[in-house]
């Protein structure tokens, strides 16, 4: 199984991990501080990263073993966003694409 077979749900402090195909439970995580608040996930490649109440998690996405943790002590509480500037590669532009540039 990899990641492209699993849909995350997130709630009341929990994350679960479902089998996209059938919503078959794969494993649960429960954030161990933050109590059941809303949890805000970015699935990042190789990690799940979940935040709640102030706290940040690195997953393991395929089992949901935590990885890391970050109380980011003194910078407050509400509702997280999280961002990542990594990407894939862009395609590389073919050669039908550098003449339809030139002819525009």
């Amino acid at each position: 199984m990899t990641t492209d077979d699993l849909l995350f749900v997130s709630f009341s402090g929990k994350v679960i991990a479902l089998h996209r195909e059938d919503g078959t439970v794969i494993w649960k995580w429960k954030a161990p501080k933050g109590g059941g608040g809303l949890v805000t996930l970015l699935p990042d490649g190789d990690r799940l990263y979940a935040s709640c109440q102030g706290y940040t998690w690195a997953l393991d996405p395929c089992n949901g073993a935590e990885l890391w943790f970050q109380p980011l002590k003194g910078e407050g509480l509400g509702t997280p966003m999280l961002a990542t500037m990594r990407c894939a590669s862009p395609v590389p532009p073919t050669d039908a694409d550098a003449q339809a540039s030139k002819a525009e």
